[in-house]
């Protein structure tokens, strides 16, 4: 497989071997000559030289970094860090004693600021997300700011998203109805008894059965609801009764409701040991399928679902970097694109945080060294941090230049190499490779037949 060129092929034994003498490296065997010297070169295997395919490579970049201009950008306010659980994996905990919310005035630089920042970039109507620390507080001064981004939204016709516990969903609907909500991220961890053990109140009591009443309501008025699961060690064996759960509620018959499997991400979690890697996951998650079906209602980002008629279909499992390409062959007939870029956050992307700072990424919010400027009282970027985000790519990232799975990756979270190591250029590698075996071997049937239909 080339992530470049986009080529993948079935080849020999002895084809192998002979590729194997010359990996990672420009030394090319003897034995490869002729037709199959022509054939490889065709498929974008071979290049004459190192700079030949870095040419090949930098036009690659070129043109994303052209089309991820004209993507909308993304502008997320962080309305407080302030929260009402006490999640036991939270990457925010350190945070969470600024009560500090928003101003009037702060939310109308932050809309001067993406105005500005929107034209510099072509003019393209921006997204704009609410994100805490918890951005839906029963408070009636938070309550007063959600509005008025609401109704700044509305009045420039700006879509909006809310990332939410699901708490306080209920006193917030009235508003939350009245706008043009896009749709609402809400979490809930398993069933009752392990959702509450994880995502629980400053007094201890769980969160569930508020959360429940939250997504009923919200779905009651057509209100579209992406359930989040936080999986790591200590809940992934009750994903089948939380399934179970979910369609016995009907969520899913209202049309309006896509739950979805992601790992607990460790930015910062102190000693949190109990998280897990894509590969363990979907590793675990396929054992269980063998006899809990119900389990295929999930969506892992970036998966296929095999359907009845043998055909795939984007959404639920399986998915992760490495294994989606093997899957996007199955769907397509062909993998993605070379991922240059990990994310937004070194495109377009922006946050602003109740203390009037800017950063390039949610995740990272709250730690002034890792801002990229201010917006209050005047926007202030600072155009050295902000050109290191944006350059950041499996072009600038070192040890990117020589790996083999870096165009499948990009270079790995951006956020989460300068948080766990204060170097925004370190690589952070999310077990590709493995991803990428384990769905070989997963669909290597499937595969074949995808390869005999071409021949």
């Amino acid at each position: 497989m080339n992530a470049l060129s986009g080529a993948i092929d079935v080849i020999d034994e002895k084809t192998a071997k002979i590729l194997e003498r010359s990996d990672d490296s420009w030394f090319v065997p003897i034995e490869i000559d002729g037709e199959l010297r022509e054939t490889l070169t065709a498929r974008g295997y071979l290049y004459r030289s190192e700079f030949e395919e870095g040419e090949v490579l930098k036009k690659i970049a070129k043109d994303h970094d052209e089309k991820a201009h004209k993507i909308p950008g993304r502008f997320i306010f962080i309305v407080t860090y302030a929260c009402n659980l006490r999640c036991s994996y939270c990457f925010q905990g350190e945070f969470m004693r600024n009560n500090r919310i928003m101003t009037s005035s702060m939310v109308d630089k932050a809309f001067d600021a993406i105005s500005e920042v929107s034209e510099r970039n072509g003019g393209s109507v921006p997204e704009i997300c609410l994100f805490g620390g918890e951005p839906l507080m029963a408070t009636r001064h938070q309550k007063e700011i959600v509005k008025k981004i609401l109704e700044d939204c509305e009045s420039k016709h700006y879509p909006v998203r809310v990332i939410t516990n699901g708490v306080e969903l209920e006193y917030f609907l009235d508003l939350i109805t009245r706008f043009d909500v896009k749709n609402l991220q809400v979490t809930l961890d398993g069933p009752k008894e392990v959702h509450d053990r994880r995502r629980m109140f400053s007094n201890g009591k769980g969160s569930f059965c508020k959360i429940v009443r939250g997504i009923d309501l919200a779905l009651r008025n057509n209100l579209r609801i992406e359930l989040h699961v936080n999986v790591d060690s200590d809940n992934i064996r009750y994903l089948p009764d939380l399934a179970d759960f979910i369609v016995k509620k009907g969520w899913l018959e209202t049309g309006q409701f896509t739950p979805y499997i992601t790992t607990v991400k460790n930015f910062g979690c102190g000693d949190y040991r109990s998280c897990i890697t894509e590969c363990e996951l979907l590793s675990e998650l396929y054992k269980m399928l063998v006899n809990k079906t119900q389990l295929r209602i999930f969506v892992v980002p970036g998966g296929y679902v095999k359907l009845s008629d043998g055909q795939y279909s984007s959404s639920p499992l399986p998915g992760g970097y490495g294994i989606n390409c093997i899957m996007s062959l199955l769907a397509h007939g062909k993998i993605p694109p070379p991922r240059i870029k990990n994310c937004g956050a070194q495109i377009n992307s922006f946050a602003f945080d109740p203390c009037g700072y800017v950063y390039t990424c949610g995740q990272i919010s709250g730690r002034k060294e890792f801002s990229v400027g201010s917006y209050y009282p005047k926007l202030a970027l600072d155009e050295r941090k902000l050109i290191e985000w944006r350059n950041r790519s499996v072009l600038t990232v070192r040890e990117c230049k020589s790996c083999r799975m870096s165009l499948i990756c990009g270079g790995g979270c951006a956020a989460a190499a300068l948080s766990k190591s204060g170097n925004l250029y370190c690589p952070q590698c999310t077990q590709v490779e493995e991803n990428l075996k384990f769905g070989i071997g997963l669909f290597l049937d499937d595969i074949k037949k995808v390869f005999q239909e071409i021949a």
